[in-house]
């Protein structure tokens, strides 16, 4: 194939590598002068009218999913034959070789924020009515922006399949495709190693498994023999990692939500892949809290201590009050946003000191303008038993992410400003408060 051009337009490079599907090259487009990945579906496959069906609607489904965290497709086609998809060439690290580079195990913290984004895609595929089927950590790409930013990408989506009724968005409903089994087995839900149809809490699953393999070092049933690993998915119940040799500490409610992941039957598992999202980053925040707290009673006088937690417990006032810090000449469009959406807005001045301000109200969203440190600046909001405090900030990346989550912030909102991600995120926060 090196050499080769296809459709007239792609003038192949390099392998990237096959699978069961098809094979992936590097082509160069010569209409554009761009790079891609082009994705080209076995022959044997492609003279097989159901294979070719599915891979005709994988493309059409992939174009639909626009994503920041998932590979874009440009274009797909019949060559004489041979099918292709034209997408977005992805240049990175896979997670599971960056695991191994970091020690084979991540701190909870970090194994969060770079799979919060996969759940973030899933979320938004699952809408369209699309599951990928094979989530591992190969499958995900940690790619760098421009400015050196870890950005994780989720790639591959060949096994992927369309819920019936070509994406209507109900994850329960079943799909087209039955009595077949594929996918990796080390990261396979039971439903799927048996054959049966499966839904988007099957994409759950695997995410879990991804989870437990950041965290412990290997998938749950590991990835030797294929027929064994199949058999513990449909039987064996997965060893919590506290109980693992060497034991893997994790905070409770975090093992509790990897644990329920894991969970045989689907109906057992997190509902959805936002539910799972933001049970994983609720966790971590938690234990950062628990330990921060735990270090300022350890440095204060009982009785001060004991004071400091009733301030912070009898935050709350009105359930519909937000708070804002904006930095000077952080015109972000935030107060208006809420405002809109029916929300109590009250300005908390324009710096970030004082961290006590604003505790009787919901919420804080903090606006960054230029700082320096948009998480410090954050996090002097923060406080045990206070509101929950969302970071509006600079284009997230994984880094970011991880150490908001460890200074205790709620949640993570992206400039320029999505008014309706706002108001989302800032409900939710709310709602917890409650």
């Amino acid at each position: 194939m090196i050499g080769a051009t296809v459709a007239g337009r792609w003038r192949v490079v390099a392998p990237v590598g096959a699978g069961a599907v098809g094979a992936v090259w590097v082509a160069e487009d010569l209409q554009l002068g761009r790079r891609v990945a082009l994705k080209i579906l076995h022959a044997e496959l492609a003279a097989r009218p159901q294979a070719a069906e599915r891979f005709r609607r994988e493309a059409l489904a992939l174009a639909r999913l626009r994503h920041p965290h998932a590979v874009h497709v440009y274009d797909h086609g019949d060559d004489g034959g041979r099918l292709w998809i034209a997408m977005e060439l992805i240049e990175g690290t896979p997670l599971d070789a960056l695991a191994r580079a970091e020690g084979g195990r991540l701190a909870p913290a970090r194994a969060v924020a770079l799979l919060a984004p996969v759940l973030e895609v899933l979320e938004h595929a699952h809408g369209l009515g699309l599951v990928h089927r094979d989530l591992k950590p190969a499958n995900v790409i940690v790619a760098r922006a421009p400015d050196g930013a870890e950005r994780p990408m989720v790639v591959d989506f060949g096994l992927a399949v369309l819920l019936d009724g070509g994406g209507d968005g109900d994850g329960a409903a079943r799909l087209t495709l039955k009595g077949q089994m594929h996918g990796t087995p080390a990261y396979m839900p039971p439903e799927q190693c048996l054959g049966r149809a499966v839904d988007a809490r099957s994409d759950l699953y695997a995410v879990g498994c991804c989870l437990y393999e950041l965290l412990a070092g290997a998938p749950p049933f590991g990835d030797g023999d294929p027929a064994q690993v199949i058999a513990a998915q449909i039987h064996a119940v997965p060893v919590a990692p506290r109980r693992l040799e060497p034991p893997v500490v994790l905070p409770e409610a975090l093992e509790e939500v990897l644990l329920a992941s894991l969970a045989k039957l689907p109906s057992r598992r997190p509902e959805s892949a936002r539910a799972m999202r933001e049970a994983l980053l609720a966790a971590i925040a938690a234990d950062g809290a628990e330990r921060r707290e735990a270090a300022r009673g350890a440095r204060r006088p009982r009785g001060e201590a004991a004071g400091a937690a009733a301030e912070g417990g009898g935050a709350g006032g009105a359930a519909r009050a937000v708070g804002i810090v904006e930095a000077p000449g952080a015109a972000q469009g935030v107060a208006t946003a809420l405002s809109v959406a029916g929300f109590a807005v009250e300005a908390l001045g324009s710096g970030f000191a004082g961290a006590g301000a604003g505790a009787e109200l919901g919420a804080v969203v903090v606006v960054p303008s230029d700082a320096a440190d948009p998480v410090a600046a954050a996090a002097r909001w923060v406080r045990a038993g206070g509101p929950p405090v969302l970071l509006c900030g600079p284009e997230a990346d994984v880094a970011l992410m991880a150490r908001a989550i460890e200074a205790g912030l709620y949640d993570f909102v992206a400039l320029p400003l999505d008014a309706a991600e706002l108001v989302r995120k800032v409900k939710r926060a709310l709602e917890v408060r409650r």
